[in-house]
């Protein structure tokens, strides 16, 4: 008895020692950020919808007062900043940088950098 004891003992413990060791997970890269959709924006203090869809065009409309203009758009994930071209008229464009310090899945704080001594405040929120 205690020789089929010893036995098991043995071969318990070369079963464990040969059994594989787990696989390491794969690391999870994050999910870039897709600025794709439909925004309401706190432009500065203003209420904006801003529509950057994923061919790169893009609408800005003033909410509260008159105001829509079309454009494209540029996400530089490496500084975190949009590149937003709005064209006022034939010959006439304005390019806005939007400057993000924080982002998430449905939101990105930031600012506006109007020039290199001016910023505004900046705020997206995914629209519903």
């Amino acid at each position: 008895m205690r020789l089929a004891l010893l036995v098991f003992a043995v071969l318990a413990m070369l079963a464990v020692a040969f059994t594989p060791a787990p696989l390491p997970k794969p690391t999870r890269m994050p999910t870039p950020q897709t600025f794709a959709g439909v925004w309401d924006v706190d432009w500065g203090g203003m209420p904006v919808r801003l529509q950057l869809r994923p061919d790169g065009s893009a609408r800005f409309e003033y909410t509260k007062i008159s105001g829509t203009w079309d454009g494209s758009w540029k996400y530089d994930g490496g500084i975190r900043r949009v590149t937003l071209t709005l064209s006022f008229g034939p010959n006439s464009s304005g390019t806005y940088l939007l400057q993000f310090d924080s982002l998430g899945r449905d939101w990105a704080k930031g600012r506006i950098l109007d020039s290199p001594s001016s910023s505004r405040k900046l705020q997206l929120d995914r629209a519903h």
